[in-house]
């Protein structure tokens, strides 16, 4: 975390930008539809901190603490760490280190839209709002699983 913190220069700020991501949509955490990349970054062994940047790297690991923690490369993947283990517990480690967390938590968001607004009768009796939003969450779901399995990375029911 140390690391994180001087390297990636952040200050008291992270609090709000942490909590201004925690409101997006998954439309917002992928814009343009791509996942970004993940950084290749690497967290060095001993950081060397100032007395403020020691203090804030361990309210950030008090607040933050998840298992995911150790993969984050970016002050958006530290914020997105604790919404991902929450839902999505059990991702292995080549994935977690090969996909940003936005990339992933958009995945999961709108897999979990998509089973909300999933038909529980025909299509036929569908309101026309409802099946418009519902087809709208398959394409981007579609269309993210497939740049995801270019990746070489794909997890769910079908793919676990």
């Amino acid at each position: 975390m140390g690391g994180l913190v001087r390297d990636g220069r952040l200050g008291e700020e992270i609090w709000r930008h942490c909590e201004a991501l925690a409101k997006l949509d998954p439309a917002a955490l992928l814009p343009g539809e791509e996942p970004r990349p993940k950084s290749h970054w690497q967290p060095p062994l001993f950081p060397l901190l100032s007395p403020a940047d020691y203090h804030l790297a361990q309210a950030l690991v008090e607040k933050f603490d998840n298992p995911y923690l150790i993969y984050a490369r970016d002050a958006d993947e530290l914020c997105l760490s604790v919404s991902l283990y929450r839902r999505r517990p059990d991702l292995a480690a080549p994935v977690l280190s090969r996909v940003h967390f936005a990339a992933l938590l958009a995945l999961e968001l709108l897999r979990a839209e998509v089973r909300e607004l999933e038909p529980r009768k025909a299509w036929e009796e569908l309101e026309t709002g409802q099946a418009v939003r519902l087809a709208a969450a398959w394409r981007r779901l579609a269309r993210l699983e497939a740049r995801l399995a270019a990746l070489g990375v794909l997890w769910g029911p079908d793919h676990d």
